[in-house]
């Protein structure tokens, strides 16, 4: 519930959440504190693949394990960003429209 609109009350995407941007279902103006949760993102990201990197480096350098390394290291982005911005994202009605 931390990232539902809090004017049509609708679940917003984490990647539609900006410093300053529109409801894709009501277009209401939002605005959003990111910045803390991109780098909280990135840095927990970065941490959860190491451990991807010790068992796939370990293999040989073949265009299949770089691939699987890709699908798996772009799977752990998408639910550490997921994750953080569902449980600590919050966002509030703009003071201001954006038309």
């Amino acid at each position: 519930m931390a990232i539902d609109c809090p004017h049509c009350r609708k679940r917003v995407g984490w990647w539609h959440v900006k410093r300053s941007f529109k409801c894709p279902h009501c277009a209401a103006a939002l605005t959003a504190r990111v910045t803390g949760l991109w780098v909280a993102t990135v840095v927990l990201w970065s941490l959860a693949e190491l451990p991807v990197l010790a068992v796939l480096s370990s293999t040989s350098d073949t265009f299949a394990v770089a691939v699987v390394r890709a699908a798996v290291s772009l799977g752990l982005g998408v639910v550490v960003a997921s994750v953080l911005f569902r449980v600590f994202g919050r966002i509030s009605t703009s003071a201001q429209s954006n038309d």
